[in-house]
């Protein structure tokens, strides 16, 4: 992306949001970064069966642009997906700068995975938009962490597909009660449009 000198990595989001979400296994796996830490098995599984790939074409881009930003970003479960491949990129690829931007991520580690993965990434906004479902999937309770960089969006949707997006907010610490984490959110709308942009 020549405007922005970066490499970009995108992950599209699941076409069923709602039967995704709900049906959500809540198994974590171990994560070979940290002895203590573990992450989702379905993600670590999705995200292992193509950063081979992710690393072939990254690595021809990064010796021809050297110089260039590697920006990961991704929407719902590809916001998982990006989480761990800009960790993956940042271990193998580190004399690059790496950028993560997700939208409606879900939980993805375990408490000491969190912290690794909030520590591991230099530039990291996650965002969440008001109710939105997906972001509170897996539940807390049963042992799912958010990582670190939300940047919150208040506000329903008042008229899809044209709502122009809400205030936002820089949240702090991983889980944030002044933020999303202050809903239930059950909002499948809310998860299809962040700043004004349909990402479903």
């Amino acid at each position: 992306h020549p405007e922005t000198n970066a490499i970009v990595v995108a992950y599209r989001g699941t076409s069923d949001v709602y039967n995704w979400a709900t049906d959500l296994s809540i198994v974590r796996v171990a994560y070979p970064y940290c002895d203590t830490c573990s992450v989702h098995s379905g993600f670590y599984k999705a995200e292992q069966e193509v950063i081979g790939d992710v690393f072939e074409q990254v690595g021809k881009l990064v010796s021809k642009y050297p110089d260039a930003t590697i920006m990961v970003t991704g929407h719902s479960l590809g916001a998982a997906l990006a989480t761990l491949t800009a960790i993956d990129l940042q271990d193998k690829f580190q004399s690059s700068e790496v950028e993560l931007y997700t939208y409606g991520c879900p939980r993805i580690f375990n408490q000491d995975g969190a912290n690794f993965a909030s520590a591991a990434i230099g530039t990291h906004y996650r965002r969440t938009h008001y109710k939105d479902m997906v972001v509170h999937v897996p539940p807390m309770a049963t042992g799912f962490v958010h990582t670190s960089g939300e940047v919150y969006e208040d506000g329903p949707i008042s008229s899809y597909p044209n709502y122009p997006g809400g205030p936002m907010k820089s949240c702090s610490g991983e889980e944030d009660e002044t933020c999303a984490d202050q809903y239930n959110g059950m909002s499948v709308p809310d998860h299809l449009l962040y700043e004004g942009i349909p990402l479903g």
